[in-house]
């Protein structure tokens, strides 16, 4: 998940910064740097922000399909250099 630092940290898409009251969206970084959404990989944003933007339901369905797959992922890999095999072929297609 992206870090947030409450006054700091801020909004991925208005810039103003994220406080600890405000309703929060964030993403883990699920996307290639090169993706046009790729903005809202490891990123945080006003749950008002991000509900607003015309690319959200875009991104949600994006990340549904990320956890899809990496939910479906085998429980008896043992080892990282494992996981990183299997998640290179199961995310081959991704995105």
């Amino acid at each position: 998940m992206a870090l947030i630092f409450p006054g700091k940290t801020p909004c991925g898409l208005c810039r103003m910064p994220l406080e600890a009251s405000d309703d929060v969206v964030s993403f883990p970084a699920f996307l290639p740097a090169t993706h046009e959404l790729a903005m809202f990989s490891d990123s945080a944003f006003h749950r008002m922000c991000y509900e607003s933007d015309s690319r959200a339901s875009e991104v949600s369905a994006l990340y549904g399909r990320y956890r899809a797959i990496w939910d479906s992922r085998p429980k008896h890999l043992k080892n990282l250099a494992e996981i990183e095999a299997w998640g290179r072929e199961a995310f081959k297609d991704f995105a």
